[in-house]
């Protein structure tokens, strides 16, 4: 029975040696897109239903965006978007993250003005998906400023280690172990 337990700790141990922690990778830092706009419906961007993007550039990175090999120039596709629609969509991409938006809020909007914030997801080749914001700013029809930000720190969220399991595991053994053998032995 003495060899049994010896053996038996020996392959929990050994076992052990080869798991690994797991955690998360969330995105973080921030990236700036700037190009032209357009405002849709009503006569004027004060009674604009929606905007539509005419064009887009990375014009700042950080973080894991520049990391990424987002830097000045890098190529940017920001979807157009109706205000009135909350539906889910891709709101833009720059190769290798994009963002898909959940949510949004037309803050200000004037004659001359419009501000845009919203929630969403970004996702990025090699890391998990992020919550993020975003806010959309511009003065004029001809000048729109996109910057979105990761809501979330550089930290990784942990996830279930499996060698803490297997740890607790041991322990439960053990223990049911002892109450075998003293139970033996009283016998």
């Amino acid at each position: 029975m003495k060899n049994l337990f010896t053996k038996t700790i020996l392959a929990v141990v050994f076992s052990m040696a080869f798991i690994t922690n797991a955690s998360a990778v969330m995105i973080d830092g921030s990236v700036e897109i700037a190009g032209a706009f357009a405002p849709v419906g009503g006569t004027g961007l004060d009674s604009a239903t929606g905007v539509d993007i005419l064009g887009a550039l990375v014009v700042g990175a950080s973080g894991d965006f520049a990391a990424g090999g987002l830097g000045f120039g890098s190529a940017a596709t920001v979807n157009d978007f109706n205000f009135s629609d909350p539906t889910p969509f891709e709101l833009w991409v720059a190769a290798p993250f994009s963002f898909s938006l959940t949510g949004f809020s037309v803050d200000i909007l004037t004659a001359t003005m419009i501000e845009i914030t919203g929630t969403g997801i970004v996702q990025g080749v090699g890391y998990d998906d992020t919550p993020g914001s975003w806010i959309m700013t511009g003065n004029t029809a001809n000048n729109v400023t996109f910057s979105f930000s990761s809501s979330t720190a550089a930290s990784p969220t942990a996830v279930s280690e499996p060698a803490s399991l297997a740890l607790m595991g041991l322990g439960f053994s053990s223990i049911g172990l002892l109450g075998f053998l003293r139970r033996k032995k009283v016998s």
